[in-house]
C-alpha cells in the first residue's frame, strides 16, 4: 500500500502506514449482515398503528469485523481503524 509522496514532484513515495497525512481507515461504509436481518412487527403504545422494526444480531458481520481488523493492524498499527457504522437512533417507547 503506497500512498503519495509529500514532495512537490511526487516522486518520494512512501506506505501508507508512514503517510503523517492519513488519520484512519474505514473497514466498510455503514456495514450490514444481510444474512441475519430480521424483520419484527410492532404496535404503538397506544395500539393505534403497527409497525416494522429490523433486527440484526450481526455475529457474521462482527466475526468478518475481528478478522479484516487484525489484517489492517498486522499491517498498519498506527492509524486509527474504524468499522465505519453509524450510531444507532435510540429506541423509545
Amino acid at each position: 500500500m503506497l500512498g503519495a509522496g509529500a514532495g512537490a514532484d511526487g516522486a518520494a513515495r512512501r506506505a501508507r502506514r508512514e503517510d503523517p497525512s492519513i488519520f484512519g481507515y474505514n473497514l466498510m461504509n455503514e456495514p450490514r449482515s444481510q444474512n441475519q436481518l430480521y424483520l419484527v412487527r410492532r404496535q404503538t403504545t397506544d395500539g393505534s398503528r403497527m409497525y416494522n422494526i429490523s433486527y440484526n444480531p450481526g455475529d457474521d458481520l462482527q466475526s468478518w469485523i475481528e478478522e479484516s481488523a487484525a489484517f489492517v493492524k498486522a499491517i498498519d498499527p498506527i492509524h486509527l481503524l474504524s468499522t465505519g457504522a453509524q450510531p444507532c437512533p435510540p429506541i423509545l417507547p
